[in-house]
């Protein structure tokens, strides 16, 4: 098989290896947890289908955009619920209506014949990265104890590595695709390594929670 289709592979393992973790801890979870979860469950769902539509030769772009759609606004409200007062909060209801403006505006831009999704991808990781930092950093300042002991400490960590992974590399792979098949391989390698890594730092936060009420 090529290598692409099984680095593939490997990013979608990961993904239902959290999908899995998520359902098992899923009584331990917060609001914002559960939506986090639901997040990468949805992401993971749509994956065999566009395989599906990939091997049958037929364009899997705009259920990609889709799945980009659901999955980006489920971790966006993710993120929202963890925010630890409520003008933080509002902050990320107003980016997750920009980020719907724009996904709408990148449909216009890009077109229903595009062959990638050169606008909407890019702007989706820059919005997760952006609303995982800020997560990070004021849930760091409030929070009293062990940080590590927090599901939004892995999966703020983790996010920001997938996406902005993606964010580095997907210009660069975009560029190179059907040009420089070797830079191609390489950016979509490196990226899978980050997906790999991050799906692994949420999943550590998941299998670390303690049981509700647990000290």
């Amino acid at each position: 098989m090529p290598l692409g289709f099984n680095l593939g592979l490997l990013i979608a393992a990961a993904m239902v290896l959290v999908a899995v973790g998520g359902a098992v801890r899923w009584p331990r979870l917060d609001r914002g947890g559960r939506w986090l979860v639901g997040a990468v469950i949805t992401s993971a769902v749509f994956i065999p289908f566009s395989l599906a539509m990939m091997f049958s030769g037929r364009s899997n772009r705009l259920l990609n955009e889709v799945a980009l759609l659901a999955e980006t606004t489920l971790m966006l409200i993710a993120f929202g619920w963890w925010q630890p007062t409520p003008p933080r909060r509002r902050v990320i209801w107003w980016t997750l209506a920009g980020f719907l403006a724009s996904w709408l505006a990148a449909q216009a831009i890009q077109g229903r014949t595009a062959d990638f999704s050169f606008v909407s991808i890019p702007v989706a990781g820059l919005v997760k990265v952006g609303a995982a930092g800020f997560t990070l950093v004021g849930l760091i300042q409030s929070t009293a104890g062990r940080w590590t002991d927090h599901l939004w400490f892995w999966a703020s960590l983790g996010v920001m590595v997938i996406y902005g992974t993606e964010v580095i590399l997907d210009p660069l792979w975009l560029q190179a695709f059907g040009v420089r098949d070797d830079l191609s391989v390489a950016a979509f390698a490196v990226n899978t390594v980050g997906n790999v890594v991050g799906y692994g730092l949420i999943g550590r936060g998941l299998w670390g929670l303690r049981p509700v009420g647990a000290v």
